[in-house]
């Protein structure tokens, strides 16, 4: 079977970024809730980002992160969904999050939507490793047979330094799917979350990430720019 340049290019593009694609929705009728609890695993962790830049690279920072995503099934084209995020630091240890997304995939608009806070405990570290906590609520809506939201729980510890920073951290999703053919499922899952990166310039890092649990690999890479 041949493969036509146009997804051939968004292959390329998906490699390139190191971004595993969105889970896949079928037609609503051909999926029961343990399809739909895999989907919601799927979706939710190829949309967690890496590590963002604490406050001494900038009080304020966006960070721009591709994800890829299949928006009618497995054997559909790939399409990407580009994000921006907000961090703001209002204090030393507390920074507002946000982010949103969006997409036209020729017949709706793909949207992801993200609200939350960073705090930075004065528990003690590890070595090096100081902790910090993360909550975020984030949603993803028309996608063609169902609607995502889920909290998003996460504890870690990172290190930095000069221009460099590396950190570990177990995020847990609580999902809930809202399929249009039927009744809404709920649904969890813990994940480990790696991160690495480097300050290319004072206002300019990359970020690489990965993210495991038994059932799902993910990958990618952001790049977060100072105000």
């Amino acid at each position: 079977m041949e493969l036509s340049s146009a997804r051939c290019r968004t292959m390329l593009l998906a490699f390139a970024l190191g971004a595993g694609p969105l889970a896949a929705s079928t037609p609503a009728g051909e999926l029961d809730s343990k399809d739909f609890v895999s989907i919601a695993r799927q979706v939710s962790m190829e949309a967690t980002f890496a590590a963002l830049p604490r406050g001494e690279f900038a009080p304020v920072s966006f960070t721009l992160q591709p994800v890829i995503y299949h928006p009618y099934g497995r054997s559909e084209d790939l399409q990407l969904l580009p994000t921006v995020r907000l961090q703001w630091w209002i204090s030393p240890n507390l920074a507002l999050l946000g982010g949103t997304g969006a997409v036209w995939d020729e017949t709706n608009v793909v949207q992801l939507a993200q609200v939350g806070f960073r705090y930075l405990p004065s528990a003690p570290a590890l070595g090096a490793f100081t902790p910090e906590f993360i909550f975020l609520q984030q949603r993803i809506d028309g996608l063609p047979e169902y609607t995502l939201k889920w909290n998003h729980f996460q504890w870690g510890y990172a290190v930095q330094g000069r221009a460099w920073q590396a950190s570990a951290a177990l995020a847990l999703l609580y999902q809930r799917t809202f399929p249009k053919a039927s009744a809404a499922v709920t649904s969890d899952v813990a994940g480990l979350l790696l991160s690495a990166g480097y300050n290319l310039f004072p206002w300019v890092n990359v970020m690489g990430r990965l993210v495991w649990s038994p059932q799902v690999l993910s990958g990618g890479a952001q790049v977060s720019l100072a105000l």
